[in-house]
């Protein structure tokens, strides 16, 4: 889906949490898969960071994927 000159993978958004980068302009994100999942089950992630350099304000970063084993 187009969004902000660029391009939005996970679609329909379920949740939009927000986060900020640290000084090295990361997001260490960790947690625990839920008991029972299915294996195969995928979970998509993208996220949008505000930057003024960026065409339209948004930088998007590259789509990703989770999958249990």
């Amino acid at each position: 889906t187009p969004f902000k000159g660029g391009t939005l993978y996970p679609v329909p958004i379920l949740i939009m949490l927000p986060f900020a980068t640290d000084a090295g302009g990361t997001i260490p994100l960790s947690f625990p898969w839920p008991p029972g999942l299915a294996s195969g089950f995928s979970i998509f992630w993208q996220y949008g960071i505000q930057d003024a350099a960026a065409i339209k304000g948004v930088s998007l970063s590259n789509a990703l994927q989770s999958t249990t084993p």
